[in-house]
């Protein structure tokens, strides 16, 4: 970016899982447009109001809950499924396995994609025996325990090998293509599991077929593959400044797991064997915790149907809830960035976590300070900094049912010492607390989060994957009820609960290394 000092970072991982953060696809595949221009002139209530108008929800027998968003007449379906619980809720010792199951998802159900699934099944439990005597192996010492892991070593991949060969890679997705999908897309945040598509809306069906049989018995094909990728993606990502600020931050902020912001640790990956990943699909990937949207070209009548035909025969399980954590001691953390982002001054603030009253208004208190051209740190901070003009503060709110943090990250500039920046930047966020809020400016704050969340809706996938996230259609209602709720009483009573000195967490350029703990 011109003007950007060395050492600017955008720290994009750290994106909030609940981000209303969205941008306008093709024209063609934009739904309900006409009424959104229309309405785009009325109060953010209204504008929802005739948005909800094509909204419309039911829940399987089996419990599964559809949410269809009509568009008549588009020639599009964006078609999504949202798992409740994400890398943050991964087992204890199996840290990796949400990031890992956006990789399995691209296999096929159990007897399609395989080239004879009788010898796979066979092929598959010589398979495990073989890797299981290969993890058994790795404690044993001496020099004959050296020779008996190797060839046990040699006899688990051999055996991979062979029922890999059975497999045709990535059935389901060659398969979706073959019907018009232009995309697969799967992701994990730390609250959530999603695989989404875009299809020619007359061929939703065979989305819904492949994985309707792939849910009703989760398959792990090509686990081990998969397991060496993710290992490969991690290792580059791991070398990153953006990556090693996350780490450092949330490491600081919620301990040393960092609540399972760490999508993968490789040591714990390494140790997961097939039939692991199988028990996990099977309990987490179930009616009771599933959500389908499908935004587009279709209506409620046809979207029930498809959906009884082809959903309704997966195992009901349980669902999964995040118990909220229990409220950590304040403390406050003084820390060197790592060195791989020598340059950065990162000022951050833990926010509460998803369901608490509070975290509304964190939403707007983050508007109001750090996004868009109109907020405090472009119109205060960085006119009052000259020095600092053309960087643009990348900010970042991981939103969780764990919490996240609110941060603002600035190159150091060597015109004033660290410490100098880092407390202008303090002072400019703890200033909240105490100095007065406009309603002008709190109703500007309001309106710009209803805006981007109706961006956000204005493209099918994005909305699809949005209010799955959610939950459902009330529980986006329910948000932005809450935003209009927040006066410039609680806005300035939140401020001061979360944004004050005991509760900040710093990462200061010129730091010896030694100093990450608590001060």
């Amino acid at each position: 970016m011109a003007g950007a000092a060395p050492g600017t970072f955008t720290l994009e991982g750290m994106h909030a899982n609940r981000s209303v953060r969205g941008r306008r696809a093709l024209a063609a595949v934009l739904f309900t447009g006409l009424f959104l221009m229309l309405a785009a002139r009325l109060p953010g209530a209204l504008r929802l109001d005739a948005y909800a108008g094509a909204v419309r929800e039911f829940t399987l027998a089996n419990g599964l809950r559809v949410v269809v968003i009509e568009d008549a007449g588009s020639p599009v379906v964006a078609a999504c499924f949202t798992a409740r619980g994400g890398y943050a809720a991964d087992p204890p010792g199996q840290r990796g396995l949400a990031s890992l199951t956006t990789l399995l998802l691209q296999e096929g159900p159990a007897d399609r994609g395989s080239r004879d699934i009788a010898g796979e099944r066979l092929a598959v439990k010589a398979m495990d025996a073989a890797v299981a005597e290969a993890r058994a192996a790795e404690s044993k010492p001496g020099s004959s325990g050296l020779y008996e892991r190797m060839q046990s070593d040699v006899r688990a991949r051999v055996a991979i090998r062979n029922a890999d060969s059975f497999v045709r890679p990535r059935f389901a997705v060659k398969a979706l293509e073959h019907y018009g999908m232009n995309e697969f897309h799967a992701a994990t945040t730390a609250d959530s599991i999603q695989w989404w598509v875009r299809m020619p809306a007359t061929r939703v069906d065979a989305f819904l077929l492949l994985y309707g049989e792939w849910l009703r018995a989760p398959f792990p094909r090509l686990v081990y593959q998969a397991k060496e990728r993710r290992m490969r993606e991690f290792t580059e990502a791991a070398a990153t400044a953006d990556q090693a600020l996350r780490r450092t931050l949330m490491a600081a902020a919620f301990g040393p797991q960092g609540y399972g912001l760490l999508e993968v640790e490789p040591a714990e990956l390494e140790r997961l064997q097939r039939a692991g990943a199988e028990a996990y699909l099977k309990s987490r990937l179930v009616a009771a915790n599933l959500t389908l949207t499908l935004a587009g070209g279709i209506t409620e009548a046809e979207a029930r149907a498809l959906a009884t035909r082809y959903l309704e025969k997966i195992p009901t399980g349980a669902r999964w809830d995040a118990a909220l954590p229990s409220a950590q001691a304040p403390h406050a953390v003084l820390a060197a960035p790592p060195k791989e982002a020598p340059g950065a001054i990162v000022a951050a603030y833990r926010r509460p976590p998803e369901g608490d009253p509070d975290d509304p208004v964190f939403d707007v208190i983050a508007q109001l300070l750090l996004d868009g051209p109109s907020s405090r740190i472009r119109t205060r901070f960085l006119k009052d900094n000259p020095l600092l003009t053309g960087v643009a503060p990348s900010l970042s709110m991981p939103g969780s049912r764990q919490g996240g943090l609110m941060l603002a990250v600035l190159p150091y500039h060597p015109s004033r010492a660290p410490k100098e920046w880092t407390a202008k930047l303090t002072a400019f966020f703890e200033e909240l607390g105490g100095a007065p809020v406009s309603e002008s400016e709190l109703e500007g704050a309001r309106r710009s989060l209803e805006d981007k969340l109706l961006n956000t809706l204005a493209d099918p996938a994005m909305a699809a994957q949005y209010i799955g996230r959610m939950g459902g259609w009330k529980q986006v209602v329910a948000l932005v009820e809450a935003w209009s709720r927040v006066t410039p009483e609680s806005l300035r009573a939140a401020a001061s609960r979360y944004l004050k000195p005991e509760v900040r967490i710093v990462l200061e350029p010129g730091l010896p290394a030694a100093a990450g703990e608590v001060k």
